[in-house]
């Protein structure tokens, strides 16, 4: 029988009810328009058998590009097969399945009688589960979550190395874990864990954002304290530390929203919102709830913060800030990006170590500091000003003080600032005034034996002595 060139082809999509075209509520992030969207990555095996009840023999695998799409081809008789399609979900980057350290091949097709050939095409391949539907709910999950992580990390990545996951993300879908809930685990393995009830586009973005803090920071946060007390790390008053590690991965989340699928960008809460429904009255109530960290980063990040009305904490006004300021004489455009807050966890203006999750005192004020020290665009009275308008006691509104947004005076102080600080770890100030300190927590580290500086390599040197014999000869 004479051989043919047989090829197998199709476009890979995944049916997506997550991500809407429309507003999304913060507090019911669930979609509801229905699109289809293209798995590129995965790893296709294409199976043939010539027998109806026969044994599935591979043909190789491929992986789909960009838009979705495979090919695989085989040198064959030309007897019609039947044909099983497999996908594999795992790279070098990214791993997404149901149970750990086992590998997941999901069947998406087969035949259901032989097939003539030579050239098979499965066309614009959707999977969707349900009435009329080709795969479980479980792969069409699991399929969604890997097209969201890959978006994810294609963006990040586009910024450049210091903005991109430094390592490889396992993401476990659907997931049971003790209480229930999402959670992150970084100590190491990189693993996030997605219940079937928890099931969304924010809460898959808010978990792995918090990977990518894990990889970007020193240390783990100390949630098992955190939990200890409530069995939440989103409490109303968590540790600075915590409450920013929360904070930040749920504005990443709606951040990244807005950039890949150009869905709203969030805006900082009001200070009503924050008085009332928070019952956070002070700055230091803001730094500690994870929601106040939102607001923060917001306010930081907006588009035009002179234009951010917050109001006070008496008026019945909106949830959110209104973006109704009169900005006459003011400074327009935004100050900082997502991707300058992404910086600010990477050493620089001083600070000698990243961003330490660890550290209880690193909440949202020492990363306003930290900010003002690496990021140019960002002045230590922007801080301080953004600091007096998030504040639910305080009746400042940017637009009030909006000169404070303009950086190139300030950058000769924060220079003045930093030596400050460097003189600080070399010895005291001059006599008469008084400096301001702050403490970079750093790691200490123990010389090994052997190396410089340990006690068994320091040599003291020593000027030998020597006695000059006197001589016997006289005359």
């Amino acid at each position: 029988m004479a051989r043919v060139d047989w090829k197998v082809s199709g476009y890979l999509r995944v049916e997506d009810s997550l991500i809407p075209n429309t507003i999304l509520d913060e507090d019911d992030p669930s979609g509801t328009d229905v699109v289809e969207r293209p798995l590129r990555g995965v790893r296709v095996q294409v199976k043939a058998s010539t027998h109806v009840n026969g044994r599935f023999n591979s043909w190789g695998t491929e992986v789909t590009g960009d838009d979705g799409y495979f090919e695989i081809t085989q040198r064959k008789n030309e007897k019609p097969r039947k044909f099983q399609v497999l996908i594999e979900l795992n790279d070098s980057d990214l791993s997404v399945r149901s149970k750990a350290n086992v590998k997941e091949r999901l069947a998406i097709y087969q035949s259901r009688s032989r097939e003539d050939g030579p050239d098979i095409d499965l066309g614009q391949y959707v999977l969707r589960e349900g009435s009329g539907g080709n795969v479980s709910i479980s792969t069409q999950w699991k399929a969604l979550t890997w097209y969201i992580c890959k978006c994810v990390m294609t963006t990040l990545r586009n910024d450049g190395a210091r903005s991109a996951f430094k390592r490889k993300v396992r993401v476990r879908v659907p997931a049971n874990t003790i209480g229930g809930a999402p959670w992150a685990r970084g100590i190491g393995n990189d693993n996030v864990y997605i219940m079937q009830d928890t099931f969304n586009l924010v809460t898959i973005i808010h978990e792995i954002m918090h990977i990518w803090n894990y990889q970007h920071n020193y240390g783990i946060t100390n949630w098992i304290a955190a939990v200890w007390g409530d069995s939440d790390t989103t409490g109303n008053q968590e540790n600075p530390n915590v409450a920013f590690h929360e904070g930040f991965a749920e504005y990443a989340a709606w951040e990244l929203m807005h950039l890949i699928w150009s869905l709203p960008k969030g805006l900082p809460y009001s200070r009503h919102e924050l008085m009332t429904r928070r019952s956070l009255s002070s700055l230091s109530m803001v730094e500690r709830n994870w929601k106040g960290v939102v607001s923060y980063l917001r306010m930081m990040t907006a588009f035009n913060p002179a234009e951010l009305v917050v109001g006070v904490a008496g008026d019945l006004s909106g949830e959110y800030a209104s973006e109704t300021g009169d900005t006459t004489g003011c400074p327009t455009g935004q100050l900082v990006t997502f991707f300058d807050v992404l910086r600010v966890f990477s050493k620089g203006g001083g600070w000698k170590t990243e961003w330490q999750v660890t550290n209880r005192s690193y909440g949202i004020r020492r990363f306003f500091r930290r900010a003002s020290d690496i990021l140019d665009t960002f002045s230590d009275s922007a801080s301080q000003l953004m600091l007096d308008a998030i504040d639910p006691a305080g009746t400042v509104e940017i637009m009030d003080r909006c000169e404070d947004l303009v950086t190139d005076v300030d950058r000769n102080a924060r220079r003045r600032m930093r030596a400050r600080r460097a003189q600080s770890a070399t010895g005291p100030s001059p006599s008469g005034t008084r400096r301001r300190t702050e403490t970079i927590w750093r790691h200490p580290v123990r010389a090994k034996a052997g190396s410089p500086g340990s006690k068994k390599t320091v040599r003291r040197k020593t000027k030998k002595k020597t006695t000059r014999k006197r001589s016997t000869r006289r005359g």
